[in-house]
């Protein structure tokens, strides 16, 4: 299936960004290619089919209840896979929201100045809708790759955040962004895995980013090339946000 195969890319990248990270690192990578194709071949595409079908059994996830309960949900997953689990809470629209934060590998520094990178997708849908492309496709697929990295041995704290309220005008992330700037972390890079389910004609997977952004673009499109067959598109604008 097209969307397994996505995933198996979006792994891959996930993992190498942490491995490889050219701009970054200043470290040799301790792990072979098969090093990467035994973490791989732990993803299961039944747990990923299975989320995605929990994620798609309700009406929208557009309410505050639907929002937590999914949450719940996220959290006792990939707690049960060894990751740590933190709320990270906003005030809107009178209520306290939550994003989920799930900290791999489970014995990384939560310093806030401990360098790290981000994970990202949003959970919620427009109203009366399902979402499984926007974004349950781009939820499941970060929390397998959670679940399977959370008991790997990595040379960088990984952050997989799950974001609340994206679809009405992206308050949950943007509260996340301000905070984490307030407590001084160190993100070395933020990848927001977004509709990854969708059938592009230009190519398989657009890779979007900003210019000051372009090595992780670069890095992600030369592992695409060397381990898959799907075809990557990068894009590189200044009006990337």
């Amino acid at each position: 299936m097209m969307f397994t195969r996505k995933v198996f890319v979006i792994f891959f990248i996930l993992f190498l960004a942490v491995a490889f990270c050219t701009e970054y690192r200043a470290w040799s990578s301790p792990f072979t290619k098969s090093d990467i194709f035994a973490l791989v071949s732990k993803v299961d595409s039944k747990k990923l089919l299975d989320t995605l079908t929990y994620l798609t059994s309700f009406e929208s996830r557009y309410s505050y209840e639907v929002q937590e309960e999914v949450m719940d949900f996220i959290a006792g997953k990939l707690r049960e896979a060894g990751a740590v689990i933190r709320l990270h809470e906003y005030e809107f629209d009178g209520k306290t929201w939550h994003n989920l934060v799930a900290t791999v590998p489970a014995n990384a520094s939560l310093d806030p100045a401990e360098p790290h990178l981000v994970i990202g997708a949003h959970i919620d849908t427009v109203s009366l809708c399902p979402g499984a492309d926007d974004n349950g496709s781009g939820s499941s697929a970060i929390m397998e790759a959670a679940r399977v990295l959370a008991g790997s041995e990595l040379p960088m704290r990984v952050d997989f955040v799950f974001f609340t309220l994206e679809e009405r005008g992206r308050p949950g992330s943007s509260h996340y962004a301000s905070d984490a700037r307030a407590s001084g972390e160190v993100i070395k890079a933020m990848i927001a895995v977004d509709m990854i389910a969708f059938e592009s004609p230009g190519g398989d997977l657009e890779l979007i980013t900003k210019p000051s952004m372009a090595w992780i673009v670069q890095d992600y499109h030369v592992a695409a090339e060397t381990y898959t067959e799907l075809e990557t598109v990068p894009v590189i604008s200044e009006n990337c946000r």
